[in-house]
C-alpha cells in the first residue's frame, strides 16, 4: 500500500503546472519555478498540521484515516477519471 502511494505522488509530481515534465529546461522558466515552490510549501505545512492533528488520540486518528480515504479516492477519480450518468 506504501509503495502505490509512494508511486502515485510521485507521478502525480513528475508534472510542472502547465503540462510541463521535469527537465533543467523547465527550471529556466521563472513563473514555473515558482509555483513548484509553492506546491511543495504548501504540501509541507498540510502534511505538518495533519501530523500534528494525528497526534490528538482516538479523534485526530479519525481524522487521519477520512483524509486518507478521501485522498485515495481523489487518486483513483484522477487516473480513471469515470463518467457518471453518461449517456450510453
Amino acid at each position: 500500500m506504501v509503495a502505490a502511494c509512494g508511486g502515485a505522488g510521485s507521478w502525480g509530481i513528475d508534472r510542472f503546472p502547465g503540462g510541463k515534465t521535469i527537465t533543467l529546461d523547465a527550471f529556466a522558466d521563472i513563473e514555473i519555478a515558482t509555483r513548484v515552490v509553492e506546491r511543495v510549501a504548501a504540501a509541507f505545512i498540510g502534511a505538518l498540521i495533519v501530523g500534528l492533528i494525528g497526534l490528538i488520540p482516538v479523534l485526530g486518528w479519525i481524522f487521519v484515516f477520512a483524509l486518507t480515504l478521501a485522498g485515495a479516492g481523489a487518486i483513483t477519480t484522477r487516473i480513471f477519471r469515470p463518467t457518471f450518468f453518461a449517456p450510453v
